[in-house]
C-alpha cells in the first residue's frame, strides 16, 4: 500500500511530464486529496479555500516539505473535479427528467423550451424561456436559438453552457 507522500510524487511526475497530446492541469487530482476536500467541505461548513484545505490535509498527514507546494496543485485540480462531478449529476438529472441536450449540432428545428447559461465577461446569465430553434444559414446549418417575442436577437447555440431543451410539439 502506498503513503500519501508516495502517492502525491508519482502525482507530480505525472503531471510535470504529462502524456503524450494531453495538457498537465486536464488530469485528475489524486483521490486522496479529493477525499480530505470533500471531506473538509463537510466538516467545516466554510467555503472551501484551497489553503485552508491545505491546512486541513496537512493537520492529518505528513507530507515531505518538497511536495507541500504541489499539494497546492492537487488542491486546485480536486476543485475541478468536484465542480465536474456536480455538474455531471445535473446533467443526468436534467436528462433523467426528460430534457435533450442542445448542441451547435443539434438536427432538431421548431418551437422549443430551454434552460442554459450563458457568460458574458464577469456576467452569468440564467436563460429559461421558449422559443425557435433555426439554423443561421443553409451552408452551416449551426443551431441559433430565437426566444419567444425576438425576431433577430437570439443566442448562437455553440455559446451557451448546460443548455437543455424540450421540443414543443402541437
Amino acid at each position: 500500500m502506498k503513503t500519501f507522500n508516495e502517492k502525491l510524487k508519482e502525482a507530480k511526475t505525472l503531471f510535470d511530464n504529462p502524456p503524450e497530446g494531453t495538457r498537465a492541469w486536464n488530469k485528475k487530482a489524486i483521490q486522496e486529496v479529493k477525499d480530505y476536500n470533500l471531506e473538509y467541505r463537510k466538516v467545516s461548513e466554510k467555503y472551501p479555500y484551497n489553503q485552508a484545505i491545505e491546512d486541513y490535509i496537512l493537520s492529518k498527514e505528513r507530507v515531505d516539505a518538497e511536495l507541500i507546494d504541489y499539494l497546492g496543485t492537487e488542491i486546485y485540480l480536486s476543485q475541478h473535479d468536484i465542480d465536474a462531478d456536480k455538474k455531471e449529476i445535473d446533467k443526468q438529472k436534467m436528462l433523467s427528467d426528460g430534457w435533450l441536450e442542445l448542441k451547435h449540432d443539434t438536427q432538431y428545428r421548431g418551437k422549443i423550451q430551454y434552460i442554459a447559461r450563458k457568460d458574458n465577461d464577469i456576467f452569468t446569465h440564467k436563460l429559461e424561456n421558449t422559443g425557435t430553434l433555426i439554423s443561421t444559414n443553409d451552408e452551416y446549418k449551426e443551431a441559433f436559438l430565437l426566444p419567444k417575442g425576438k425576431r433577430n436577437r437570439g443566442y448562437v447555440v455553440r455559446n451557451l453552457e448546460e443548455a437543455f431543451y424540450k421540443p414543443l410539439i402541437k
